[in-house]
């Protein structure tokens, strides 16, 4: 029975330890027209990103999601961090959901 639980717990401990973070000041935020997808980098380190993200940068979200209130939370809180030079923590999903080679934003934390 414990070999069945753990084989069971196994994935989910395993996508946790697979997500990504980063701290730094914001490098740059771009909203796209075309399918209002939002996706910025950090001036810092990223850890533990998925392997499936390739490149620096992080997502907030698309056409289905971009419009929700945390959506918009996150990305003012990313505008006042580069207005003011502040830096920010990044944490992730551990998935490429929105954009194939970026990992999506899970949480987002001003740095005073």
């Amino acid at each position: 029975m414990k070999k069945i639980l753990i084989g069971l717990l196994f994935p989910f401990f395993c996508s946790a330890a697979q997500a990504g973070t980063a701290s730094g000041t914001v490098q740059y935020i771009d909203v796209r027209q075309s399918d209002g997808l939002i996706y910025f980098m950090i001036n810092g380190t990223n850890a533990g990103r998925p392997a499936c993200a390739k490149m620096p940068y992080w997502m907030l979200g698309n056409n289905s999601n971009s419009n929700t209130p945390v959506v918009k939370q996150q990305l003012a809180l990313l505008m006042q961090a580069a207005a003011t030079g502040k830096a920010v923590n990044v944490s992730g999903t551990g998935n490429c959901g929105f954009w194939i080679d970026g990992e999506d934003v899970n949480d987002i934390q001003l740095v005073p």
